[in-house]
């Protein structure tokens, strides 16, 4: 059963391998403008010219600052008194440089984000990295793993098993990796079908079109396994919240078998043992829900990769 979601969610702008630092992911989040597709270039001229234009740029705003504070300067001295002209000028004099530092500041931060993309370039993937089919498949798979990190069964840990902190990401960063390559090659083909159509070319580009269909029905079937996963949680998560009410039911028992004597009912005995027996069997159904999913889980490991 895939998964249906209540509203339409776009996928993140940026995609990052598991592997990237936490504190590289913040920095490149904050400053999204640095970022280049997966299929640019790294060009390190990009770099330098930046560092150029950031530095001219600090030069020309604090001449301007300058300049500005010198007009004003002598614009409150020419109005105001000698003594408040000379505090109205050193305030102003303190907010210029204020506003410099944080300029630095800011173009510092962009300039360690430039140097960040190019480092990190190919491991990180944007929006724009996949075509229309491509990005309607990493929207379920986003909202399918999003499901799963949610849940209840999931923050209580009983789903450990499935190692969901590391598993979860690197499934996601799999498929789109491989989403953007099936989108580039996509794009490279009905280019090139574009320019010339012949039947000597048909018989080159036939086995690669076979090839990105088979690629892209893989990606298919793994999107379909995480759905299925999120949807086995997602009962599992339904079975638990009913479990955890009854559970808080049960805590008045004792008052509820005091009031029943005091109030001399007969046949009364069988009604508590009947609110326990659901429980248990609320218990035995949560314990099926969460095998189910782990068992599907802990399928989604991906092959272990073989380092040089």
């Amino acid at each position: 059963m895939a998964t249906e979601p209540d509203d339409e969610t776009p996928p993140g702008p940026v995609l990052f391998a598991p592997d990237v630092p936490p504190a590289v992911r913040s920095l490149l989040s904050e400053h999204p403008s640095v970022l280049l597709p997966a299929s640019a270039p790294k060009q390190d001229a990009v770099g330098r010219q930046a560092a150029g234009e950031t530095i001219g740029g600090l030069v020309v705003f604090a001449g301007i600052e300058v300049g500005l504070w010198f007009a004003l300067r002598w614009l409150v001295y020419a109005i105001f008194p000698d003594g408040l002209a000379f505090w109205l000028s050193l305030g102003a004099g303190v907010f210029g440089v204020l506003l410099l530092v944080a300029g630095v500041a800011a173009m510092t931060g962009e300039g360690r984000a430039r140097v960040a993309a190019r480092k990190h370039h190919g491991q990180y993937l944007l929006a724009e990295d996949w075509d229309g089919d491509a990005t309607a498949l990493m929207e379920r798979a986003q909202r399918a793993v999003e499901t799963i990190q949610d849940s209840e069964v999931n923050k209580r840990g009983l789903l450990d098993a499935a190692k969901n902190d590391v598993v979860l990401p690197e499934q996601l960063w799999d498929i789109g990796r491989v989403l953007q390559q099936l989108s580039a090659l996509r794009s490279r083909q009905a280019d090139i079908e574009d320019q010339l159509q012949s039947a000597r070319l048909e018989a080159v580009l036939r086995p690669q079109r076979e090839a990105l269909e088979l690629s892209a029905t893989a990606m298919e079937t793994k999107v379909a396994k995480l759905e299925r996963y999120a949807d086995q949680v997602r009962e599992a998560d339904a079975v638990l919240r009913v479990e955890t009410l009854l559970e808080g039911a049960l805590q008045d028992r004792d008052r509820y078998v005091e009031l029943l004597s005091s109030t001399e009912v007969a046949g009364h005995s069988g009604l508590i043992e009947e609110l326990s027996q659901e429980t248990a069997d609320l218990n035995a159904t949560l314990s099926r829900r969460i095998a189910a999913a782990l068992e599907i889980g802990q399928t989604l490991a991906l092959p272990t990769r073989k380092t040089d």
